[in-house]
C-alpha cells in the first residue's frame, strides 16, 4: 500500500512539472510585442522655414533748419512693397501648462531675415528754400532675433513674440525748382538701423507630413530716426536736416521643417 501511495505521488509530481514546463514553452513561443513608440511632437526640436508676404514702413518725415522744424507729415506714397526670407530656431513644449484647459505652453528662440523692396516717397513745400523737397525713403532687408512663447491647444500653437531687430533703410532728399520735371539731390543716408521687435501668430501642423508646420505671422521693428542732410553739413543758416521716424510692419505666412 505505502508503495502504490509514494508511485501515485511520484506520478502525480511528474505529470505537473510536464505541465509547467509546457506552460513555459507556450509562453517562451508567443510573440513579444515592442513598446509603443512616444507620441509626435511637432513643436520639440530644430526647425527651419521659409516665408513671404507684405510689408510697409508706416514713418513720419520731418525737417528742421534754423528757422524752426517742419512736418512732412505721414509720406504721401507710403513705402510698402513684397519681402521674403528664411527662419529658424529652436523651440520645446511644457506639457500640462493648463492641464485642466487642455493647453500645454511653448518657450523658444528664433531668428529670422527677410528681403524686399519697401519704398515710398513724401514731399513739402521748400520753406526755407525757394524749391520744393521731395524725401524718399527705401528699406531692403530685415532681421530680428527674439523669443517666442505660446500656447498649444491639440497642436494649433498661438504664440507671440519679441526681440531686437535690424534693418537696411536708405533716405534721399532731393529739391525739385518750380516747373522743373527733375530734382537735384542735395542729401543722402544709408544706414543700419536697430531696435524693437516684437508680433504674434498662429502655427499648426501642415499636410506635407508630421515635420512640416504652417504659419501666419505678423512683426513690427521699430528703428527710431533716420537723418539725411541737405548739402554738406547741418546746422548751417541755409541748411535743413530731414529726418524720418522709420517703423516697418510685415505679415507673412511661412512653412517650415522640424528636424
Amino acid at each position: 500500500m505505502r508503495t502504490l501511495i509514494v508511485a501515485a505521488a511520484f506520478a502525480a509530481v511528474s505529470v505537473c512539472a510536464q505541465a509547467a514546463d509546457l506552460k513555459v514553452k507556450e509562453a517562451a513561443a508567443l510573440p513579444v510585442k515592442a513598446p509603443l513608440p512616444p507620441a509626435y511632437d511637432p513643436y520639440t526640436g530644430f526647425y527651419l522655414g521659409a516665408d513671404i508676404g507684405y510689408g510697409w514702413d508706416r514713418g513720419n518725415l520731418g525737417a528742421s533748419f534754423p528757422g524752426g522744424p517742419a512736418d512732412f507729415g505721414d509720406l504721401s506714397n507710403a513705402p510698402q512693397g513684397v519681402l521674403g526670407g528664411i527662419y529658424t530656431g529652436f523651440g520645446t513644449r511644457v506639457p500640462g501648462f493648463l492641464a485642466g484647459l487642455g493647453l500645454d505652453a511653448y518657450l523658444g528662440i528664433e531668428g529670422n531675415g527677410d528681403w524686399g523692396n519697401i519704398s515710398g516717397t513724401a514731399a513739402t513745400p521748400g520753406l526755407p528754400f525757394a524749391n520744393g523737397v521731395v524725401a524718399s525713403t527705401n528699406d531692403r532687408w530685415l532681421a530680428s532675433a527674439r523669443g517666442r512663447f505660446g500656447l498649444i491647444y491639440q497642436n494649433v500653437m498661438f504664440y507671440g513674440t519679441a526681440g531686437w531687430g535690424w534693418g537696411s533703410t536708405t533716405l534721399n532728399v532731393t529739391t525739385v525748382a518750380p516747373g522743373a520735371a527733375v530734382g537735384v539731390p542735395v542729401g543722402t543716408n544709408k544706414t543700419t538701423e536697430n531696435g524693437f521687435a516684437w508680433g504674434g501668430g498662429i502655427e499648426f501642423p501642415w499636410f506635407f507630413g508630421p515635420n512640416w508646420k504652417a504659419r501666419f505671422q505678423y512683426l513690427q521693428y521699430d528703428f527710431g530716426t533716420n537723418v539725411a542732410c541737405i548739402i554738406t553739413t547741418c546746422g548751417l543758416p541755409t541748411q535743413m536736416a530731414v529726418t524720418q521716424k522709420n517703423q516697418v510692419d510685415e505679415v507673412t505666412v511661412g512653412v517650415s521643417y522640424k528636424f
